[in-house]
C-alpha cells in the first residue's frame, strides 16, 4: 500500500491547484 498513498495525495494536490490556481493551469496549458 505504500505506492498507493502518494498517488492519491498527488491526485489530490493536482485537483486542489486546478480549483485554486485555474490561471496557472491555463497558462502551463498554452
Amino acid at each position: 500500500y505504500k505506492g498507493v498513498l502518494p498517488f492519491i495525495g498527488l491526485q489530490l494536490l493536482a485537483l486542489l491547484i486546478i480549483v485554486l490556481f485555474p490561471d496557472l493551469i491555463y497558462f502551463f496549458g498554452k
